[in-house]
């Protein structure tokens, strides 16, 4: 199963999603910088919400290289299976 170009297809697709996951966290920190000195005039419901939805992109983002490391060693240890296990 090793030579299974589809494993090295959902490599790239993990080393694309990496990046774009970098890219995404200065997207965020951008925003951010221009949103921030904003914030203290908008409503309180406003403002707590907007704090609520930074934590939650925040952490999705954080969480996002540890995710991408487990799917890629999944596809590690998939392509690695013994072919004569009949997988």
């Amino acid at each position: 199963m090793s030579g299974d170009p589809g494993f090295d297809q959902a490599a790239e697709v993990l080393s694309r999603i990496r990046r774009t996951t970098g890219d995404l966290g200065a997207v965020l920190a951008e925003l951010e910088s221009a949103v921030e000195p904003e914030v203290a005039g908008w409503p309180a419901a406003a403002r707590a919400r907007y704090r609520e939805a930074k934590r939650e992109w925040a952490t999705a983002l954080d969480r996002m290289p540890e995710c991408l490391d487990r799917a890629a060693q999944a596809f590690r240890e998939i392509s690695s299976e013994d072919p004569k296990r009949g997988r």
